[in-house]
């Protein structure tokens, strides 16, 4: 016979009262009446340790819970640094949270909690020309897209949370993406940090080749034996390194050691993508190729007809499907350049990574014109002469920078290339479809 035990009573649903968000969290380190007065003097920027404020950010997108000590919401870098001062002179741990999206916990602890989405969300420069941007760590993914954009520019990491989801904390976790695999994770698209450690140096960080590496760690001080430390990890544990770390597209635990190898430039900036704050907090970030890729020509102004103002635009990358392909190879002999079908010579040239030569767009900087029934012979002419002309190559890209092209999707590839074939309506075009190898 199988014994039933009564079912217990439902017990009476919690109520909020005053005081309810207090009797749930952990109780207060004994410092942080003095430590939050201590905050609230040194900088411009919100200061809340409130019980309110303790248990909103006690969560992030995981199951996880840890109350943290307190919220600071910086205005501005100085104001990071006066808080780091404060805290370090309390003892008090520090942690950098971008929106929360993280799933393992990442964005929670105890600790006094730095929100950047507040105030320090926004883009410090935007430079087409060189296919680069300086964003706060509070700025939404979404936002730096869209920004760059008009360009035919993006940013290649897009996580699914990348309508809410800032730089700082894609910086943080190393975000890759749905378009990762073509555009690399956030670690391959960051060419600098500025940053600043829990001791106050900041610095910023990126690739170091041997002399500049030997002058850093020669010059001494805190910067110079920060320098000089990695350099001892990357000359005691180089090959265990290559050995132990996978070559895998969507590597993003640990730390990213292998930045620091000869081969790949001592880049301490990429070494710091994916440390999630444990190293340094990030003030600014300047993000480059892969990820921001696309137009190929001089930049140029579009007026819209009626219009006062200018809107920038740049010619776009012919293609003539949305297969990815190789770049073309360098033609023997010395590095060329070829001159654009209306006869000018763009003013800057590239030359990409790998056995490709520096050669110039052979877009042409005149009014983009639409393809049309009437104009076939000409399209066909301007196609040949580009397809002559044009060895291809994105022009005014920045030296040094690798082969790559914006992160989308197969549908967008096709309507962004409209142009090149002369079989649609499409942009701004070079007309360089026929000029790559399959």
């Amino acid at each position: 016979m199988t014994r039933v035990f009564p079912r217990p009573p439902p017990s009476a649903p919690s109520r909020a009262w005053p005081g309810a968000a207090e009797a749930r969290n952990p109780p207060l380190p004994p410092y942080a009446g003095e430590l939050r007065d201590r905050l609230t003097e040194a900088i411009a920027g919100e200061v809340g340790f409130g019980g309110g404020d303790r248990a909103m950010y006690a969560y992030d997108a995981s199951v996880y819970r840890q109350v943290p000590v307190g919220v600071v919401t910086p205005r501005d870098a100085a104001d990071v640094e006066a808080a780091l001062e404060v805290c370090r002179r309390f003892g008090a741990p520090v942690l950098a949270r971008g929106c929360g999206t993280s799933l393992t916990g990442q964005a929670v602890n105890g600790a006094v909690v730095f929100d950047f989405t507040r105030h320090m969300d926004g883009i410090v420069e935007l430079a087409p020309m060189r296919h680069t941007a300086r964003a706060q760590p509070g700025v939404v993914c979404d936002r730096l897209r869209d920004a760059a954009a008009p360009y035919g520019l993006t940013f290649g990491p897009d996580p699914a949370t990348h309508d809410h989801a800032t730089i700082g904390g894609m910086i943080g976790n190393n975000s890759c993406g749905t378009h990762s695999l073509t555009a690399g994770k956030t670690v391959d698209n960051i060419e600098e940090l500025e940053i600043v450690t829990y001791d106050g140096t900041r610095m910023r960080v990126g690739a170091t080749g041997e002399d500049e590496l030997e002058c850093v760690i020669a010059a001494g001080g805190r910067r110079g034996a920060i320098y000089a430390g990695l350099r001892h990890i990357r000359d005691t544990y180089a090959d265990a390194i290559r050995r132990g770390l996978p070559v895998i597209p969507r590597r993003v635990s640990g730390y990213n050691l292998d930045a620091l190898l000869p081969e790949n430039g001592f880049h301490v900036a990429r070494a710091l993508v994916g440390s999630e704050g444990t190293l340094a907090l990030t003030l600014d970030a300047t993000c480059g190729p892969p990820g921001w890729s696309g137009p190929c020509g001089p930049a140029r102004t579009a007026r819209a007809a009626g219009s006062t103002t200018t809107r920038p635009t740049r010619p776009r990358c012919g293609r003539s499907g949305a297969t990815r392909r190789a770049p073309p190879a360098c033609p023997s002999g010395s590095p060329a350049t070829a001159a654009g079908p209306t006869g000018r010579t763009p003013p800057s040239t590239r030359t990409s990574s790998g056995p490709t030569c520096a050669i110039s767009c052979a877009c042409s900087t005149g009014t983009a014109t639409t393809p049309s029934s009437t104009a076939t012979g000409a399209r066909d002419a301007s196609t040949a002469a580009s397809t002559s002309t044009c060895a291809a190559s994105a022009a005014s890209m920045p030296s040094g920078g690798s082969w790559s092209r914006p992160p989308t999707s197969s549908s967008r590839t096709a309507d962004r290339c409209r142009g090149s074939t002369g079989t649609g309506t499409g942009g701004p075009s070079c007309g360089r479809a026929c000029s790559r190898p399959s």
